[in-house]
């Protein structure tokens, strides 16, 4: 067969088909995917045809292969051919990779495997768009407008450390359980999060142990907490905002290493899922242990020059030994707080045999997402006439306002993002809504039937802009135009 290549290809998308029919599927599917391979049998081989790898019967081998060493998996074929061939294959929810299933006519798309922590449903959306198919997604969460913590987590690169606990959560949050989310942030948390987080208050960390025990708890922290906190219903999310830094001797190895910064984070109550990346000097850059101890921790590994350490301030004295070798005052403490990007040093010089550590802490990053604004047009009212693009912004947006009727219209496109209904005659209030929701942060999509620009909220815009109602700056704004009614009527 050829062409596959393993871990390298670990994020990247297969898409496998197993008739003519689907091969033309496949290859309009891979022309709008990034890192897109194509595996066709031998059989539809074609000399002119250079941009697909073919394989030989029985398909069964090749999913074998591909299902260890790509992380996103399309098939066109029969749902029931990929359920039997991937089964002996599952390994967890946080191993396996998305599995989309297109039927032969491209009338469907589903999400069949990994919808949240794989991104199989934000696939089969993303497919659906480009065949003009419907997609079919069946995780609960989606369905009963319930957050995705998993997926939320995997965007943020965040970590959950009990991933076992996350099913029986969204069973409660879908049962009206409220629940509390923990964090040494919670204010900060609450003005990004809070608006698709119905249902859960947040809270300072400190009053976690003072909940009941009975009580659905997420906690948001890389410091580490009592077991008996922990022994509750407590959902440990670890947001990996802790930079290290390093300095060390040539030659010494992993093991050493993370023992170091092991003994440095535990003696400050931090966690190591907590260490979303390493720095240190660039000189150091080759050395194996740094490596592999970034590729461990799954962390980012952040080399930093001379000339880029030597202008941080730092607590502790220069190094005469770090002048020497470096060419600079320190390397541990400098390296922190450059890779920290404006946060704050948690953990001073921690000297050990051969090592120094220091840890800084990233600030909190969601609060300096930008907002931004779409005003998208539905079109005439049948699902088939609405536009890719239309569908992208309202299954990406944090919240969608509008009409409920055109609301009801497209709760199936909306993902995890918060439904807002207004009766009809209230285009002011809902712009204004919109446009400081948008302000806080969020996208957001407010919605008209036909076209926003014809009797629609973009002309409501333009009517408040011109009176000097509202202001825009700041925000990024598009209109996303619909067909509109009189062009579906005379079509």
């Amino acid at each position: 067969m050829g062409g596959i290549k393993g871990d390298s290809q670990a994020r990247k998308t297969a898409i496998i088909a197993v008739t003519s029919h689907g091969a033309r599927l496949a290859r309009v599917v891979a022309t709008q995917l990034e890192e897109a391979d194509i595996f066709l049998p031998a059989r539809l081989q074609d000399e002119k045809e250079n941009n697909a790898i073919y394989y030989q019967p029985p398909l069964s081998s090749l999913v074998l292969n591909l299902f260890s060493s790509y992380g996103k998996l399309v098939f066109l074929c029969a749902l029931g051919a990929v359920v039997r061939m991937i089964a002996p294959l599952l390994r967890g929810k946080a191993d396996d990779p998305a599995v989309v299933v297109v039927d032969e006519r491209g009338w469907n798309v589903i999400s069949l495997l990994s919808g949240h922590a794989g991104g199989a449903n934000r696939l089969a959306i993303q497919v659906a768009e480009v065949l003009g198919a419907n997609p079919v997604i069946t995780t609960a969460s989606d369905l009963h407008g319930v957050p995705a913590l998993d997926e939320l987590c995997r965007e943020r690169g965040w970590r959950i450390e009990n991933p076992r606990l996350l099913a029986s959560l969204t069973t409660a949050v879908m049962e009206g359980e409220e629940v509390a989310v923990c964090s040494d942030a919670a204010a900060e948390l609450e003005e990004v999060l809070g608006v698709n987080f119905r249902g859960f208050r947040f809270l300072p960390l400190e009053d976690l142990a003072q909940l009941p025990r009975e009580t659905w708890k997420v906690a948001i922290t890389d410091r580490l907490l009592p077991e008996v906190v922990l022994s509750g219903k407590v959902l440990l999310i670890r947001p990996r905002r802790l930079v290290a830094g390093l300095g060390f001797h040539r030659g010494i190895g992993p093991n050493k290493l993370w023992e170091c910064l092991e003994r440095a984070l535990a003696m400050a109550g931090l966690s190591m899922n907590g260490v979303g990346a390493l720095a240190t000097i660039d000189t150091k850059g080759k050395e194996r242990g740094i490596r592999e101890l970034s590729e461990r921790l799954e962390a980012e590994l952040v080399l930093l020059s001379a000339q880029e350490l030597e202008g941080i301030t730092v607590p502790s004295p220069p190094s005469e030994h770090a002048r020497k070798w470096a060419k600079v005052p320190g390397v541990c403490e400098q390296a922190a707080l450059a890779a920290a990007r404006g946060g704050r040093l948690l953990v001073r010089k921690s000297r050990f045999e051969g090592v120094t550590v220091a840890v800084a802490e990233r600030p909190w990053s969601p609060g300096t997402e930008r907002g931004k604004l779409s005003l998208v047009g539905l079109g005439p009212g049948d699902p088939d006439l609405l536009p890719p693009r239309a569908r992208r912004a309202l299954f990406r947006s944090d919240v969608v306002i509008g009409y409920s009727g055109y609301l009801q219209r497209v709760s199936g496109l909306l993902g995890s993002a918060e439904s807002r209904p207004y009766g009809m005659g209230q285009e002011a209030p809902r712009l204004l809504e919109a446009i400081s929701l948008a302000r806080r942060g969020k996208k957001v999509c407010l919605v008209s039937g036909g076209d926003p620009g014809i009797y629609g909220m973009a002309a409501v815009l333009g009517d408040l802009l011109l009176s000097g109602q509202v202001d825009i700056g700041g925000l990024d704004v598009e209109i996303i135009p619909g067909i509109p009614a009189h062009c579906a009527a005379a079509s």
